[in-house]
């Protein structure tokens, strides 16, 4: 169907998700509609499914009926394989004629048949527009039992002297059915449980919500609300939308969205995500993001945009799988006319056929990716990691170095306060408070660092007059005795005529080792204190850099800081290599430069000017709490925005990749090692011939295999 529909005009690109029973279809509505697409689908033997049904509804639906055809499968197949098979197993048989028990089998076999319809429709529908699947090998192996079994039946009526020793085979093609449609059931069944984590993504939003109206509150839909509209969330409902606390305090259980394990407070002013749960007080807030802007909204489509992408080595699987089933048909067919040719009679060449073809379904090499993809997918969006595009599964186990930005990544973006130093025999209280009456005007970072510091000790400035901001060097100021005061850097100082005293040199370059910025006070020429400014250090940076070392990963930082400071932040939390002083439109050549050393680079960064570089490298893991455009660069996306998860995203990309090779070992080696022994090479050496029921179940139980080979992604520890 995806090929068919990528050479239709009009068709931009066509992906087709096996396990999802999704079409993703970009095109251009002047050359086709969607009812346009709907047929060519329809043509290749499938159905349309309404857009608006959730996976949910259509995934029970399926799994009910599949059930229900297994069962009266059954039910019909355990008087067929007694009267077929009890003389052989010494059972008591009824006591009926020959003919009788043919009669008794032809109608059991073919209200199997019945039952199973849609499977022969499927097959069908599939042979005629030259694109057989494993239902029409099916069908091809069963009718060529059934009629084979018919004839042989209407000769023994007829003649019943003549082919006393004949063998029908009705059987063979009914109890085939009941095996084929337990492996569809269960197939089915683990399936969905393969998409449970995407289900409970899209049931987490509720569908109704508590909106201030007039003096009262009403419930309405959540798609009625709009920006501005103002909420009420009780302890132990869960917030409708995205929005802004502002009245009252609460925690909120945000573990469905992030994956962070504890609430988090919430006060007036901080923002509330839609689908999290609130735990303590009531609270209001107003709405400030609606539809398709949500959070959840824009998980749900980075996770749905993934399950539509394929890994290079499904894209191999698909071709593969194309080929296979008119191969296998070419094949049944040659082994057919080998034991004829070879004198061996028709029953016999007939079972290898059947055998054959029954066998050799393709169906768990189509599972094989796409189900260890959406339990893996779905289990690190529960982690808070999303991963919104599944070629980097190939990419992940692959890196060589992992490229940390510093500022907002290694550390918070925050600048704090480390250490004030006065001098000359000043207080810590006198100098702060000197310095506050430059800061308290600014919005440099350095001086809110400074006005914070104060404000936690309760200290108070004097005030200043004639205050000027120098750019890139500080702020000066005059006092009310009319002496210039300065705060800021060393280039600072030279432009107003002061120098740092040479005892306190060795103080400057301990404050650099330590990865601090020094800021110097200074008055009328003198130096009267140094504040050690540092952006604060993550608290889980070390854990971080510590696990991608036990991965084997080498690590370094880029930052815009001179080299000391960055390389006294690098020697704090672990890092190998600092490369410090880079502007950031250089990051992604420093990534390119890198790369042509031949070496795979991750980037992890959260700034708009990150996103050059996580365009640039191998695979760009963005912190969400980072702007939007970091976020839509990266291949992947860590919701908490801890960095802990940057080891924890490239282990479940490897452990996906893991099962994916797992998957299609198994489903290979199904097909290599059965087919030669369905098509009889074991027999002239050992007389044993697969029984075509024997087929049916290994072919299911392959299916089977695969899917809970899957499953065990939801189960293992990250």
């Amino acid at each position: 169907m995806e090929a068919a529909l990528n050479q239709t005009q009009g068709v931009l690109t066509a992906r087709i998700n096996l396990a999802s029973a999704k079409a993703t279809v970009e095109f251009d509505s002047n050359l086709i509609t969607f009812d346009g697409i709907a047929k060519i689908i329809r043509g290749k033997g499938f159905d349309v499914g309404d857009a608006t049904d959730t996976a949910t509804t259509h995934s029970e639906d399926e799994i009910g009926y599949l059930k229900q055809r297994f069962l009266l499968s059954l039910l019909l197949g355990a008087p067929l394989f007694y009267l077929a098979m009890g003389e052989m197993l010494h059972l008591p048989l009824p006591s009926v004629t020959l003919r009788t028990n043919i009669i008794l089998q032809l109608l059991l076999t073919t209200a199997i048949m019945l039952v199973n319809a849609n499977l022969y429709i499927s097959g069908f529908k599939k042979l005629l527009s030259r694109n057989p699947n494993m239902d029409s090998l099916v069908e091809i192996g069963t009718v060529a039992a059934y009629l084979y079994s018919l004839t042989m039946g209407i000769f023994i009526w007829v003649h019943p002297a003549a082919y006393q020793n004949a063998h029908v085979y009705f059987e063979s093609a009914g109890i085939i059915l009941v095996f084929i449609s337990l492996g569809k059931f269960l197939e089915a069944k683990t399936k969905g449980r393969a998409g449970e984590a995407i289900r409970n993504l899209l049931a987490l939003q509720p569908k109704t919500a508590t909106l201030l109206r007039g003096d009262g509150f009403v419930e309405v839909p959540v798609a009625e609300l709009r920006y501005g509209d103002i909420l009420l969330v009780r302890p132990g409902e869960k917030i409708p939308i995205d929005g802004v606390v502002i009245e009252g305090q609460t925690t909120v259980d945000e573990s469905a969205i992030s994956g962070e394990s504890l609430p988090i407070a919430k006060a007036v002013g901080e923002s509330v995500v839609g689908g999290t749960i609130n735990k303590t007080s009531p609270f209001r807030f107003a709405v400030r993001r609606v539809g398709a802007e949500t959070v959840l909204a824009g998980i749900i489509k980075i996770v749905d945009n993934a399950l539509a992408s394929k890994a290079p080595i499904q894209v191999l699987a698909d071709k593969v799988s194309f080929y296979f089933v008119p191969i296998i048909i070419s094949l049944a067919l040659s082994v057919f006319a080998f034991w004829l040719f070879a004198g061996y009679d028709f029953p016999f060449a007939l079972t290898t056929m059947v055998s054959v073809l029954i066998i050799a379904c393709p169906c768990s090499l189509g599972l094989a990716t796409p189900t260890a993809i959406m339990v893996g997918v779905g289990r690190a969006s529960e982690r808070g990691i999303l991963i919104k595009n599944v070629s980097v599964l190939e990419t992940a186990r692959q890196i060589d170095i992992v490229l940390f930005d510093k500022t907002g990544t290694i550390t918070t973006g925050i600048p704090i306060v480390a250490r004030v130093l006065p001098l000359g025999g000043l207080t810590d209280k006198h100098i702060t408070e000197k310095a506050l009456s430059l800061a308290a005007t600014s919005k440099h970072p350095f001086a809110m660092a400074i006005a914070t510091y104060a404000g936690d000790k309760g200290f108070v400035s004097p005030s200043l007059t004639t205050l000027r901001e120098w750019e890139g060097m500080g702020i000066t100021g005059t006092d009310s005795e009319e002496k210039t005061v300065l705060l800021g850097n060393e280039r600072l100082l030279l432009a107003n005529s002061c120098s740092i005293p040479l005892e306190s040199r060795g103080t400057v370059e301990a404050l650099l080792c330590a990865g601090e910025s020094p800021l110097y006070l200074a008055c009328d020429g003198a130096l009267l204190g140094i504040f050690g400014i540092r952006d604060e250090i993550r608290a889980e940076a070390k854990e971080a850099i510590g696990n991608l070392h036990q991965m084997g990963k080498r690590i370094a930082m880029v930052s815009g800081d001179k080299q000391e400071i960055a390389q006294g932040i690098a020697r704090l939390v672990g890092i190998d290599e600092v490369f410090a002083e880079t502007l950031p439109a250089n990051k992604a050549i420093l990534v390119k430069e890198l790369q042509a050393k031949g070496l795979r680079v991750a980037f992890v960064g959260d700034g708009i000017n990150d996103a050059p570089a996580l365009a640039q490298a191998n695979l760009g893991i963005a912190l969400a709490e980072g702007t939007d455009i970091a976020v839509e660069t990266g291949d992947i996306v860590l919701m908490r925005s801890k960095i802990t998860d940057v080891a924890v995203a490239i282990d479940i990309s490897a452990y996906i990749r893991r099962k994916i090779r797992q998957n299609l070992f198994w489903a290979f080696c199904y097909n290599i090692l059965g087919i030669p022994i369905a098509a009889g090479v074991l027999y002239p050496f050992t007389g044993f011939l697969l029984n075509p029921m024997l087929a049916a179940i290994a072919m299911s139980f392959s299916s089977f295999s695969v899917v809970s080979n899957s499953l065990l992604i939801r189960y293992k520890r990250f």
